[in-house]
């Protein structure tokens, strides 16, 4: 038996959208001055002006079906699960608050990246202060928690699971540390990201990795969700026990053996912008980072930086 009433669980916004956004709604429409973008932008989404659509059904593709599946699976049991999103748009908001569709991200490859243009400081320490001005705004629902510190303090009995990407764990670093330093019930927060982490995360992290997929299915970045969504369906096992959880994951999924590199084919540049045209049409709200992923799962080869450049080069010719 769950000995909770409710369980939360944060997760990072995803590129894919079920609606195109308006164009003001993009961060590359923006100010190449990051001061006077985050100034505008903020004043923008405090006026909405398109379509407003309950958060949890904007975002779309494999990820989000896995968001969707295990809390649709956990209601039917009865089981309270209250999702909250991690948005470079938005800020920390509920899923259930009504937000326009939007591109923005801390994926810094991306031309909707929310530090495009950035030279004064360190990527990492502009996403801070980005995020930080976010959720100093009072959000699209103003009764919300605005940061983690007041979402973990307004639910002490609640057992915290926080998957998130790597990028967007860094943008919220400051604003989660200083939630965990000041919290009382570290023992009920799993911190789920890639890689090592020192103090205070270390204390609340579960290490995830690209090779869990070969227990759980699904592509590599989706890890973040697929293993908080095991944890979570398997809450009988460990009962959010912080050392049971880390326990079951360990025996589970951290011996699995590393990845068989992939054997992706190389094409040429016009090779690339025609595959590239035709992953648009397979994706209303597209991204240079969702249609890598496409490209790549389609069992093709590209550097990061080759294919943004032609991504934004099938941009130009198609905005002519």
């Amino acid at each position: 038996m769950l000995d909770t009433k409710k369980i939360i669980w944060v997760v990072n916004c995803v590129n894919r959208k079920t609606l195109k956004p308006a164009r003001e709604m993009a961060i590359s429409s923006y100010s190449p001055n990051p001061k006077v973008r985050a100034k505008k932008w903020i004043t923008r989404i405090s006026n909405p002006q398109s379509t407003l659509i309950n958060a949890f059904d904007l975002y779309a593709g494999e990820g989000w079906s896995v968001v969707k599946n295990t809390i649709s699976g956990l209601n039917e049991i009865e089981i309270e699960i209250e999702l909250w999103i991690v948005s470079a748009g938005y800020g920390l908001i509920r899923s259930d608050s009504l937000i326009e569709s939007y591109n923005a991200t801390f994926e810094r490859a991306d031309r909707n990246y929310v530090g495009t243009g950035n030279k004064a400081k360190d990527n990492r320490e502009f996403d801070r202060i980005w995020w930080s001005e976010l959720n100093e705004w009072k959000g699209p629902t103003k009764a919300s928690n605005r940061s983690f510190a007041s979402l973990i303090k307004n639910n002490p009995e609640s057992p915290i699971v926080i998957s998130l990407s790597r990028k967007y764990f860094s943008a919220v670093s400051n604003d989660l540390e200083e939630a965990v330093n000041s919290s009382q019930k570290q023992n009920q927060i799993f911190l789920l990201t890639s890689g090592e982490l020192t103090k205070p995360f270390e204390n609340i992290h579960i290490p995830i990795h690209a090779r869990y997929t070969q227990e759980l299915g699904g592509k590599p970045f989706s890890i973040n969700f697929l293993t908080a969504s095991k944890i979570i369906n398997s809450y009988g096992q460990h009962n959010f026990s912080f050392k049971d959880v880390r326990q079951m994951v360990a025996e589970s999924l951290e011996t699995l053996p590393d990845l068989t590199p992939y054997n992706r084919k190389k094409l040429t540049d016009n090779e690339i912008l025609e595959m590239i045209n035709l992953l648009k049409k397979r994706s209303i709200s597209h991204s240079f980072t969702s249609l890598l992923r496409l490209y790549r799962d389609l069992g093709y080869a590209c550097k990061d930086t080759r294919f943004k450049d032609l991504y934004n080069k099938s941009n130009e010719l198609s905005s002519k």
